[in-house]
């Protein structure tokens, strides 16, 4: 199905979801004017910050915070058809990364 498009500014990001969980994005990005593109291979990243790594409590604990952030409720009216590779909100991030590493 067709979806409108949606307008974003600065600062935003997107398809965050690829280094959490096992994701296929959604829809098509185009830019109407001048934007930074910084693309991480979500496999070494991974792997990077589980090998050894001693905040790894810490991205495990925000990777579940995104998860319950970006999955509908369970009984919820929307479906996994709704979820998109739009960012959360900046707010909802620093609160989030606040709580997983005090």
């Amino acid at each position: 199905s067709d979806v409108d498009p949606v307008s974003l500014s600065f600062p935003c990001h997107l398809s965050e979801a690829v280094i959490w969980m096992i994701w296929e994005h959604r829809g098509r990005l185009t830019a109407n004017s001048y934007c930074e593109l910084i693309s991480i291979d979500s496999q070494k990243f991974q792997d990077v910050i589980s090998y050894g790594s001693r905040r790894l409590s810490g991205f495990r604990h925000y990777a579940t915070l995104f998860w319950n952030a970006l999955m509908p409720e369970e009984g919820s009216e929307l479906g996994y058809e709704e979820v998109t590779d739009l960012g959360l909100a900046m707010e909802d991030i620093v609160e989030m990364m606040i709580w997983s590493f005090p």
